[in-house]
């Protein structure tokens, strides 16, 4: 579950330098994401080095802690991984040094990831006590220069957690009714965008959407003085429809890479509940938008 106002997470491309941690996170909905820790970023799904100009270089993908070279992947229980080449598809063999010989101008190198996964997702988790585990690193060093490490972890800690997946936002913090009076209804509305984050696989996302108010009686909204002493109902209105504190909207945001949608919600109040009240009464509710991932 998770609640209004989380930030969307983008996907960035990775530049690998000395202080970057590259962090492969195993999803709830399966698949993985690979993001950065410190360091700069830079292609989705693409891993970069900087090769200078005269300057041969060489890159090692090389295991730690459990992990171990297997077939010439990266491995460690049902997890492997390894790199190729973006434009060659040559491919980073684990445990072995790649050299590229130096050219005349500077270059970026591409490395794409590829990961394989038997889907034994308890295998994984009994490895650490911690929900991060460090894999492995990969190596660059130009001729006659110090050697950078990046290290790769594995992050279990979405596999049993939704909220990592979606995230929503209003397009307003706060939205009144305005002066309001006995012989109309007032309406105003706001905009509630759904956008996956980095962590949500590449597949359609089905979810849930529900409100909450501490407020809410008898399923109702309800607008309440400071004191609480006075209330007033008022409607949430979606796609024409009216929709109480029990009610639940279904959804799907499409497939693709942080891909997001947006609800026009409407806010109705009716005249005749304001007649008998003070001028100038203020009466508000703090509502909270609920959505939970589907499947």
């Amino acid at each position: 579950m998770m609640k209004l106002l989380l930030c969307s997470a983008l996907l960035l491309p990775l530049y690998v330098s000395a202080e970057t941690a590259l962090v492969i996170y195993v999803q709830p909905g399966g698949g993985f994401k690979m993001l950065t820790e410190g360091g700069n970023t830079g292609g989705a799904g693409i891993v970069q080095f900087q090769q200078a100009a005269e300057k041969p270089l060489a890159i090692q993908l090389l295991p730690d802690g459990t992990a171990q070279c297997e077939n010439g992947m990266l491995s460690v229980a049902s997890f492997s991984l390894s790199f190729r080449h973006a434009i060659s598809s040559e491919k980073l063999l684990c445990g072995a040094s790649w050299h590229l010989e130096s050219v005349s101008r500077q270059r970026w190198i591409n490395l794409q990831p590829e990961i394989s996964f038997k889907g034994e997702r308890r295998a994984l988790m009994q490895l650490a006590s911690a929900t991060r585990l460090q894999i492995g690193h990969l190596r660059a060093q130009t001729a006659g220069n110090t050697a950078s490490t990046s290290p790769i972890y594995l992050d279990l800690s979405a596999i049993d957690s939704d909220a990592s997946v979606l995230s929503a936002r209003f397009d307003k913090p706060a939205l009144g009714f305005g002066e309001v009076g006995d012989t109309r209804d007032a309406l105003a509305s706001a905009r509630l965008r759904i956008t996956k984050t980095a962590l949500a696989t590449s597949n359609a996302l089905p979810y849930r959407l529900g409100f909450e108010s501490t407020q809410q009686s008898n399923n109702q909204w309800q607008l309440r003085t400071p004191s609480g002493e006075e209330s007033m109902p008022y409607h949430i209105i979606i796609a024409g429809k009216s929709i109480v504190p029990s009610d639940r909207i279904y959804g799907q945001l499409p497939a693709g890479e942080v891909t997001s949608e947006e609800i026009e919600i409407q806010f109705r109040l009716e005249g005749k509940q304001t007649r008998g009240m003070a001028a100038g009464t203020r009466l508000t509710d703090r509502l909270t938008a609920v959505i939970t991932p589907e499947g």
